[in-house]
């Protein structure tokens, strides 16, 4: 058997012997790979033969499952019939699955950013033919498989001969809590019938608990010859069943899965979006610098220069022009009050008047004709209290007075009010 190259030393490698090693560039250097690479690797066997490809290193950065970042994707088949089974990455994944193409051609693209770098890959690929079992491929049908591995394989039995009739496996893959998968359906070649209800690959997902039953369906039943393709599902187990009838049987289905690790924001994007914040704030602080150097101050000159000028320029004077009034009254036109000088108004008629004029009411001055009481001492009509000896006094007035109340010093007989 032919032995290929070794080791790719650069991009763009084509691979015809029926072994041999890809590999990403400077790998055999332990240096790591550089950035803007665009690499493609194609592989191709003699007629007749299939394709085995396995991992030994991968170390590529990027976020899986869609590696937008640094990548490895995988195309199976040869020129026209090329499909392409997904982008892989290891910076939250882990070692993808062994490719098998179930013609003689395969191909790698290698391409990377600016984000970062790693060590690259390594892999190794070996021919087979049809009728040759692989290992760990092509086993027995169980009832129930469950799989916890972070990658691995599935297969109809006796892939990639016919697989048996009246057969009905599942395979469970507990992928955990916080975890995605990816899964790539290789080859896949079943009888066809319109409904796929004869032979079929069905895909189900759901929780940790849930059965086949009642996890919710992730891939409607397929059959017949299908294109490679592939998916990705963030629950916790995938189910997926195969089942056969009792008529025709074909090749069967490949199938590939490899796990990761869910990361919502990774810290390579919160890092890009501060660096895109902070170039923005940077971009706005100098154009609002610009407009405030610039327009701002600009403004304000030629704003100060219109005041100086409005405040040298003389008004002109306005002209008044001086009207006389009219003669006689004028509508609406109340004369002021007759000033009488500068005595006191009169008060008005019916009401109490001033102490000492003719019907005047209470309360006037002592004195006054009508006058009502208290008076001042002595005056007539004037009512008690009054000081001491005026008549008509009351107690208490100071002992010894006339009129005075006890209590009087001692030997003054006491008087009664007058």
């Amino acid at each position: 058997m032919d032995v290929g190259l070794v080791e790719s030393q650069s991009c763009n490698k084509d691979f015809t012997s029926l072994s041999g090693t890809v590999s990403s560039p400077s790998f055999s250097s332990g240096s790591t790979y550089e950035n803007l690479l665009d690499c493609t690797y194609n592989i191709q066997v003699r007629s007749g033969y299939r394709i085995k490809l396995s991992w030994s290193t991968f170390d590529v950065k990027g976020q899986m499952p869609d590696c937008v970042d640094d990548s490895v994707e995988i195309f199976i088949g040869c020129s026209l019939n090329r499909h392409s089974i997904g982008k892989y990455c290891s910076e939250n994944g882990y070692k993808p699955f062994d490719v098998h193409s179930p013609n003689n051609c395969l191909r790698l693209v290698f391409k990377t950013n600016v984000s970062g770098v790693g060590r690259g890959f390594q892999a190794s690929y070996s021919s087979f033919l049809l009728s040759e079992r692989q290992s760990g491929v092509g086993g027995q049908c169980f009832s129930t498989k469950t799989l916890t591995a972070t990658s691995g394989v599935i297969s109809s039995p006796n892939w990639p001969q016919d697989y048996p009739s009246n057969k009905d496996c599942y395979w469970k893959i507990e992928v955990g809590h916080n975890r995605g998968i990816k899964i790539a359906f290789m080859d896949f070649d079943l009888e066809n019938d319109l409904s796929c209800e004869d032979d079929k690959v069905k895909v189900k997902e759901g929780d940790d608990h849930e059965s086949y039953n009642k996890a919710n369906t992730l891939k409607e039943s397929k059959c017949g010859p299908v294109n490679p393709f592939y998916f990705t599902s963030s629950e916790e187990r995938i189910w997926i069943r195969f089942k056969s009838d009792t008529f025709t049987s074909n090749r069967g289905f490949l199938a590939g899965y490899v796990m990761y690790d869910k990361t919502p924001i990774s810290a390579k994007t919160v890092g890009t979006v501060i660096g895109v914040l902070v170039a923005l704030a940077v971009v706005i602080g100098i154009a609002a610098f610009v407009y405030y150097k610039f327009f701002h101050q600009k403004r304000v000159r030629e704003r100060a220069q219109r005041q100086m000028a409005v405040a040298h320029t003389s008004a002109q004077p306005q002209q008044v022009t001086i009207h006389p009034p009219p003669a006689g009254p004028q509508a609406s036109y109340a004369p002021p009050p007759y000033d009488q000088g500068t005595g006191a108004p009169y008060p008005p008629q019916g009401q109490p008047y001033p102490p000492g004029l003719t019907g005047g009411d209470a309360a006037y001055p002592p004195g006054q004709p009508g006058g009502a009481p208290p008076y001042p001492p002595g005056q007539p009509g004037g009512a008690p209290p009054y000081p001491p000896g005026q008549p008509g006094g009351a107690p208490l007035y100071p002992a010894g007075q006339p009129g005075g109340a006890p209590p009087y010093p001692t030997g003054q007989p006491p008087y009664p009010p007058q």
